[in-house]
């Protein structure tokens, strides 16, 4: 998967960059409460808002964004993004524990083997958009270069799981790795199953950090008062301290990765 996203990110990107349909120029200043029309007679809206979904080779987010318009060819954007980053390493496993009256095999709660943390963010971002080439009409692709740049706040849960007390009963407990318990934590065969949201949102850690992230999207909205944009993208977070993830992994500062996204919005 992560393979997949990298070769359509950096496909897009190129096509992007040498796409030649050179944007018309604006006629006059954007202006708060009323349209504006470009020499080739489209409506072009000072203000937008959107929201989106962006699938990473490490992860997830989503956002939120709100455009101004600057000139004919920039936009000045803000964002506040949320998401989470795993490992490559992770796999969610189930342990089997009984057979049921019709001889189907049960198994435990789903849990991943060896994590420590899960790993949240929040970011706030502001950069600019770029538009290189303008729809031909109502089915073209308006095509645009976006960067940006922020803090990110990295947010680490303890990953727990449920545990059998000893081997000769049937008692358990919820742990989380501490490197004291690192035989319990990773005995799969003690492990009973995974908590999913219940713990650890009282032992959260919180872990400034800085964002980047650079990309192109292609907006096909029918109407120009709408938004309706794939976006691929690349982004570096660095944070001041570092992120453990999975137990067997070297913890580390900086996370490099390549999404692809949709985003949907309206403008006025």
């Amino acid at each position: 998967m992560r393979t997949i996203l990298l070769s359509i990110t950096f496909s897009m990107l190129f096509a992007g960059a040498f796409a030649q349909n050179n944007p018309a120029p604006i006629v006059g200043k954007p202006a708060k409460n009323y349209l504006l029309y470009n020499r080739d007679g489209q409506e072009v809206y000072p203000h937008e808002f959107s929201g989106g979904f962006r699938l990473n080779t490490d992860g997830w987010n989503a956002f939120l964004e709100l455009g101004h318009r600057k000139n004919e060819l920039f936009t000045n954007l803000y964002q506040f993004e949320v998401g989470e980053t795993k490992s490559p390493k992770e796999r969610k496993s189930a342990n089997p524990i009984g057979v049921d009256f019709f001889g189907n095999v049960y198994t435990t709660h789903p849990y991943v083997y060896g994590k420590q943390n899960i790993f949240y963010q929040m970011r706030l971002a502001i950069g600019q958009r770029y538009l290189i080439g303008t729809k031909a009409n109502k089915n073209g692709v308006e095509v645009s270069a976006v960067y940006l740049g922020g803090l990110s706040m990295g947010i680490l849960r303890p990953y727990y799981l449920q545990v059998y007390v000893d081997s000769s009963s049937n008692a358990t407990e919820y742990i989380h790795y501490t490197g004291n318990n690192e035989t319990q934590f990773l005995d799969a065969y003690n492990i009973l199953g995974g908590t999913g949201l219940q713990k650890g949102w009282d032992q959260l850690k919180w872990v400034p950090g800085l964002y980047a992230r650079v990309g192109m999207r292609f907006d096909w909205a029918a109407f120009n008062s709408m938004v309706s944009a794939v976006e691929v993208s690349a982004s570096g977070q660095y944070y001041f301290q570092d992120i453990a993830i999975m137990v067997d992994n070297q913890p580390r500062k900086f996370f490099f990765n390549a999404s692809v996204g949709l985003i949907f919005g309206k403008k006025w």
